[in-house]
């Protein structure tokens, strides 16, 4: 499932661990269920993880609905 962050989101690159900050209107890739605390996402073929509260924060309430829902 795709989302467009609505605002910036910090990440963490998955094998480098270096924080990043994903800009506003990236289209991000789901990877992983938003079961836990953190999400897996893709981004310009790198993967990121991401606190649950601050992606569904960083989306529209539309991305926010087709996520939670799936």
């Amino acid at each position: 499932m795709n989302a467009v962050l609505t605002k910036p989101l910090v990440g963490v690159q998955q094998g480098t661990r270096v924080t990043k900050t994903l800009p506003m209107g990236a289209v991000v890739e789901l990877s992983s269920d938003l079961l836990g605390g953190m999400v897996d996402l893709d981004w310009n073929g790198l993967c990121f993880w991401v606190y649950r509260d601050d992606l569904l924060d960083a989306c529209s309430v539309a991305d926010v609905g087709r996520i939670c829902w799936r």
